[in-house]
């Protein structure tokens, strides 16, 4: 189920805990964040190395073509906004299978969008554990040499840096808005014990 742009500006919360260590949640979704990246470009065969949090990147005019997309999420508790950057040769080197046929820009930038859903998709299952939800929008993507993503809120926003063995960088800014007195605690064993994992099959009978 997608959620509408107006999901996404209109997050709010009724959660009632008193004060928040909204710092707290946000490092420890962030950190999921940065996990979930890894694991996905892995499972593609790009290896990514020194994921962290960076500066802002100042725009700049090369020679490497870049792509990017855009997708939002709203939930109870959160929301915001996911950009992910890349050289469009990263991109173009884990094109699924059934795109190889297809290279070229449109190919790079639908791939991009999904792999930018499949992102937070990832990081909805790893947060959903502590009892956290949101909705996603559809992805849109752009491309070019001199690509700059402006922050609607440069308080909330957090800046993403990997890069490939080969040296390629990869970006991505996330814009993450928590309600107040957002809480993550961890599951207790049993009901951990009971909840799908990633990659779980479920079967409706």
């Amino acid at each position: 189920m997608w959620a509408t742009m107006q999901d996404v500006a209109a997050v709010s919360s009724d959660h009632e805990t008193p004060s928040p260590p909204e710092i707290g949640a946000r490092e420890r979704i962030v950190e999921q964040l940065s996990e979930a990246l890894s694991a996905l470009m892995s499972h593609y065969g790009v290896e990514l190395e020194e994921i962290g949090i960076c500066a802002a990147p100042a725009a700049e005019t090369s020679t490497a073509r870049q792509v990017a997309a855009v997708i939002g999420f709203a939930g109870a508790h959160v929301g915001g906004t996911l950009v992910l950057q890349a050289p469009c040769e990263i991109i173009a080197a884990c094109l699924p299978l059934s795109d190889l046929q297809r290279r070229g820009d449109a190919a790079i930038g639908d791939w991009m969008g999904e792999l930018s859903n499949q992102l937070l998709g990832r990081l909805k299952s790893k947060v959903g554990r502590f009892g956290v939800d949101f909705l996603l929008t559809p992805p849109t993507h752009l491309m070019g040499n001199a690509l700059q993503v402006w922050p609607f809120a440069i308080e909330r926003t957090v800046w993403l840096s990997a890069r490939t063995p080969e040296g390629g960088a990869l970006v991505g800014m996330f814009d993450l808005q928590l309600g107040p007195g957002l809480v993550l605690t961890e599951p207790a064993p049993e009901d951990e014990d009971d909840a799908f994992g990633e990659g779980d099959m479920m079967l409706l009978l």
